[in-house]
């Protein structure tokens, strides 16, 4: 499955540091720009991976009734970004 994300990319004392908009806690940081990119898809896959696994255990033991794909639709100019190009 393939997954559109929003990089974000800034410099900070000789370093890029990097994050996924949509997704809370992913960040990277490196000393190149090629570096931070792949940094960045390397912890998005774990980070994927491990809610996959990890969530894929229904709470209280509860048994799986359904599993399926949604699609949701997200207007972004109601919540612009809180930093600054």
């Amino acid at each position: 499955m393939t997954y559109t994300f929003t990089a974000v990319y800034a410099e900070s004392e000789g370093w890029i540091v990097a994050l996924v908009e949509e997704l809370y806690g992913v960040h990277t940081q490196a000393r190149t720009m090629a570096e931070a990119r792949r940094n960045l898809r390397e912890v998005i896959q774990a980070d994927l991976e491990f809610n996959r696994r990890h969530h894929a255990t229904p709470f209280g033991g509860c048994r799986i009734i359904e599993r399926s794909v949604i699609t949701v639709t997200v207007d972004w100019t109601r919540f612009p970004p809180r930093h600054s190009m």
